[in-house]
Parts: C-alpha cells; structure tokens; sequence
C-alpha cells in the first residue's frame, strides 16, 4: 500500500482483513494510533 511508503510496517497476518490499521506499527515520531 502507499503507507509503507510513509514509513510503515505491519506486523501480523491481516493484511486485507479489514482491521488492518489496529496493527500499523508507525515510525518513531508519528502517532497513528
């Protein structure tokens, strides 16, 4: 996706799950949670 561009990383399996932003893992500096 365009997040990983930004610096993203996912951790687990959901990819294309739909919950897929409860486990986006930021950068040190930015709060997406």
């Amino acid at each position: 996706r365009k997040l990983r561009e930004k610096g993203y990383r996912i951790v687990g399996t959901s990819y294309g799950g739909g919950d897929t932003t409860k486990i986006w893992f930021v950068s040190p500096g930015s709060a997406l949670l």
